[in-house]
């Protein structure tokens, strides 16, 4: 069955929650993501939004092929990109280029950062 979002937090990422955002910063990405970050706290509105991105794009898939090894094309990652690009205004290009680049989106969608952590800007504050 196809996975909505994995509940399992990855070792190299902080959970959508946990991802500290510069609310100074007059972008507009910065409130699509602190929505996310509300969604994703309430569990029973994110198991609602979800379920129908899924009777959305699920339509004809079978339900006894496993869909986990397709980790871009969980409901969680179609939620975050598709908010993202309506929010902002984005041609594809653009937003293929920040779902691969934008180290605070991958986060937000659960995904590896390939950059060494001493570069990580995840808007703490360093002293």
């Amino acid at each position: 069955m196809r996975k909505a979002f994995s509940s399992q937090r990855r070792l190299d990422c902080r959970g959508v929650v946990g991802v500290e955002l510069n609310l100074d910063c007059r972008d507009e990405i910065i409130p699509i993501f602190r929505a996310h970050q509300q969604v994703y706290s309430q569990s029973e509105l994110r198991k609602e939004i979800l379920e129908l991105i899924a009777q959305d794009v699920n339509q004809e898939a079978r339900d006894d092929l496993g869909r986990e090894w397709i980790p871009a094309r969980r409901d969680w990652q179609i939620l975050v990109l598709a908010a993202v690009r309506l929010g902002c205004d984005l041609d594809y290009d653009k937003l293929q280029d920040l779902a691969e680049q934008h180290r605070v989106l991958r986060h937000i969608m659960g995904r590896r950062c390939r950059v060494p952590h001493a570069f990580v800007y995840l808007g703490s504050r360093r002293a």
